[in-house]
């Protein structure tokens, strides 16, 4: 499904990736782990079509996505999403949660206004989240709240791909593994592919069918986890 092949990526005289290779297969999840700094969230950029590799390829169901132009680029969009590490960030703080579920739906789906509402209701309680949420503003939610709207966002077109950049960094326990079995409860029902970007290998090993590692720039090892 996903094919990184050979990623090397500086900044100025500063190199973060070096000749990275490795494939993502349909309905698995992967983690990437490494320590703050290591180039993690850099392959995540560069894997979702955000930055541009200064060599290598991603190819995505035969697409190589940094040869496309924006127009074809928008066709596979939909099915690469990424859900960041600051949650507050990626959400726009004057639009209500309602609108900020639909903004996705009405870019890539084309659904009728009580189709939308059907769609954006059944989500929130999908990622665990009353609807009376849906008339408030971000900074209204907590943090964990917020990232559980984020990836309503990012399962509302039914991705193959989904991209977790640090996403349950920061939380307290309890409210990590309930988005953390709330992740794999969702995997279970649309047989979508993760990569989970994170420094904490329990939560690698906790979640992934295999687990990859950047050191000093590059891909050193992976191992095999069964759930």
């Amino acid at each position: 499904m996903l094919k990184i092949s050979n990623i090397s990526k500086c900044y100025g005289p500063h190199k973060v990736l070096s000749d990275i290779s490795f494939e993502l297969n349909k309905g698995h999840s992967y983690s990437l782990v490494g320590k703050s700094g290591c180039g993690k969230s850099t392959l995540s950029r560069i894997i979702s079509g955000i930055e541009k590799p200064d060599q290598g390829s991603v190819v995505f169901n035969t697409h190589n996505i940094h040869s496309l132009n924006k127009k074809s680029f928008r066709a596979i969009r939909k099915d690469i999403q990424i859900v960041f590490q600051d949650a507050y960030s990626s959400l726009n703080p004057r639009w209500s949660i309602y609108n900020a579920i639909k903004e996705p739906i009405e870019n890539y789906l084309n659904l009728s206004d009580s189709q939308s509402k059907e769609l954006i209701h059944n989500l929130i309680r999908t990622v665990g989240l009353s609807e009376a949420v849906l008339t408030r503003r971000p900074k209204e939610l907590s943090g964990g709240q917020q990232k559980r709207v984020c990836i309503a966002r990012a399962i509302s077109c039914n991705p193959d791909f989904i991209i977790l950049d640090e996403s349950v960094s920061g939380l307290d326990t309890q409210t990590k593994s309930s988005i953390l079995n709330l992740l794999i409860d969702l995997q279970d029902k649309t047989n979508c592919t993760y990569l989970l970007i994170t420094h904490d290998i329990e939560v690698a090993y906790a979640t992934s069918d295999t687990v990859y590692k950047i050191e000093n720039t590059r891909l050193l090892n992976y191992k095999e986890e069964e759930r």
